[in-house]
């Protein structure tokens, strides 16, 4: 998808291709949940933050738990029993 395609942010800003991998209808629920948990309004830039946030904390567990199931395996091999 060429920059030029992307749907603008709700705030009618351009996003960054980086943004890309999450809709506007995501970004508003998420500005949504965390005002609310906040008890205020927050921006869209905090949105997006936490958004980042959350996948970079996926991506983390993600690798982390594919680590612990090569490891297993590993050990599984070596071990005769």
């Amino acid at each position: 998808m060429a920059h030029h395609d992307l749907e603008p942010l709700p705030s009618g800003r351009e996003g960054p291709l980086s943004l890309a991998w999450f809709s506007n209808k995501l970004l508003l629920n998420n500005q949504g949940v965390w005002s609310k948990a906040y008890g205020r309004p927050i921006s869209e830039d905090d949105a997006i933050e936490i958004l980042q946030n959350v996948k970079r904390l996926a991506e983390v567990l993600l690798k982390a738990k594919q680590e612990t199931a090569a490891n297993n395996e590993q050990v599984k091999i070596s071990s005769p029993f």
